[in-house]
């Protein structure tokens, strides 16, 4: 039998926002949040505004966690879904659901900006 770990993140890491599943961003979105202040990840195609988590990290002040704060910085504003899988157990992937924030829109910005092309007109059939 597995038992769920306590969550022994601070409140200050919780969530700012709540979670969404309905808002798609494009990578271009994403790059734009890279810093502690404003931290955006992706892993598996869903976007997470993990902010919170990383300012109020126990690696800033705790020197056996710089090794974590280092990781988490490089992949801020980037897809990290193998790194992530590769350190991280059960309750890690739990928390995280949390800071879900969207999804992962595979088009380019240019084409959002784009008007959408018209359908075809529906032929009668007689």
């Amino acid at each position: 039998m597995s038992r769920v770990q306590r969550d022994e993140r601070k409140k200050q890491q919780l969530p700012s926002r709540p979670r969404m599943d309905d808002v798609g961003y494009t990578a271009d979105e994403v790059k734009r949040h890279a810093t502690v202040d404003d931290g955006w990840i992706v892993i598996n195609d869903r976007v997470y505004d993990i902010s919170n988590f990383i300012k109020h990290h126990p690696g800033w002040t705790h020197g056996g966690q710089t090794s974590t704060i280092l990781a988490i910085q490089r992949n801020l504003g980037k897809e990290c879904s193998e790194e992530f899988a590769e350190i991280h157990n059960k309750n890690a992937w739990r928390q995280l659901d949390g800071y879900m924030i969207g999804y992962l829109w595979a088009r380019p910005a240019s084409e959002l900006e784009e008007a959408p092309p018209e359908l075809p007109q529906a032929i009668a059939c007689t």
